[in-house]
């Protein structure tokens, strides 16, 4: 099996998995759950199982294949930002090489000058990176 973010593909399945971390098994939610729910209804729900709270997200900016948005923890009422990257509008190399690279090199930095990345997350055609929120700052 490569080590890559999949592509949707068009089968029967429309459940969709949520990466865990190692130790825990991923949760499949039914998109029986799903009706009469719009998509950012479904996201904002998807959250929520990993406690954050998209009510009141805010767009931060985008770029050619991504978002980013704000958030806060559930729990605590920390606020986060969330790059959102469809991997529809991403070569096979990115998708398969350098994100996953991307994402193993910035969980291991641990700098008081750089933001931490908190999780990342698959769902719905698109890679979700949630870190810390730093206001001012340009990524």
């Amino acid at each position: 099996m490569r080590n890559c973010y999949s592509r949707a593909d068009s089968g029967d399945d429309d459940s969709i998995t949520l990466p865990q971390p190692s130790n825990t098994t991923p949760i499949r939610l039914s998109s029986s759950s799903w009706v009469n729910k719009t998509r950012d209804e479904i996201l904002c729900d998807l959250f929520l199982e990993k406690d954050i709270d998209l009510r009141f997200s805010q767009k931060l900016g985008s770029g050619r294949y991504s978002k980013v948005i704000t958030g806060q923890i559930a729990s605590t009422g920390e606020p986060v930002a969330i790059k959102m990257i469809n991997t529809q509008k991403v070569t096979e190399e990115f998708r398969c090489k350098f994100l996953p690279r991307e994402i193993e090199c910035w969980k291991r930095l641990n700098h008081p000058h750089l933001v931490r990345i908190l999780g990342h997350y698959e769902a719905m055609q698109h890679v979700f990176l949630t870190m810390e929120f730093a206001s001012g700052g340009d990524m």
